[in-house]
């Protein structure tokens, strides 16, 4: 009785520390650069299930999309042909996916690799990001070359910068 009682309790105090965040979807941005076309835009729809252990970083999870149906630049022709078979292809690939696979503390925050995947193509990515008690703020870089997005004969100049802003409750 006495290993059981100890073993339940261990287990509540380590549970304790992880915590499953809930999304303000309503609250929640996420946006991009794509750098060398000066063009800037927002894309909606995230859904994301996140674990955070602060105390253990390494075994935090998180498995989060959006929705490539509402990719938008402020040109609405644009965005027709962003979502176009050549582009992003939404109508075959509504969503734009990512899982981790490990996280690091850093002297700014967090970092968390994982794989994105965009029309089928994944690709790891890299994501810097700090947790406050409500907030998660975070970047990352992805080049359209690794996607076959608005393929250039340059991959700098494919680069595209990603900015969230995931409001947690």
């Amino acid at each position: 009785m006495k290993i059981l009682t100890t073993t339940l309790c261990f287990l509540m105090i380590f549970t304790s520390f992880a915590q499953s965040l809930k999304i303000d979807t309503e609250k929640t941005k996420v946006s991009y650069d794509f750098v060398k076309e000066k063009v800037s835009g927002t894309v909606e729809g995230f859904d994301a299930t996140i674990t955070l252990n602060l105390d253990d970083i390494s075994q935090s999870v998180i498995k989060g999309s959006v929705d490539a149906t509402t990719l938008t630049s402020g040109n609405k022709m644009r965005d027709k042909h962003l979502q176009a078979k050549g582009y992003f292809n939404t109508k075959e690939f509504p969503q734009m996916t990512f899982v981790s696979d490990s996280f690091e503390k850093t002297n700014e925050g967090y970092k968390v690799i994982g794989k994105m995947t965009i029309k089928d193509i994944a690709q790891d990515v890299t994501i810097d990001f700090v947790y406050s008690e409500h907030m998660i703020t975070g970047k990352c870089m992805i080049y359209t070359n690794d996607f076959k997005l608005a393929k250039k004969k340059n991959r700098d100049d494919s680069k595209v910068v990603i900015k969230f802003e995931i409001v947690v409750q």
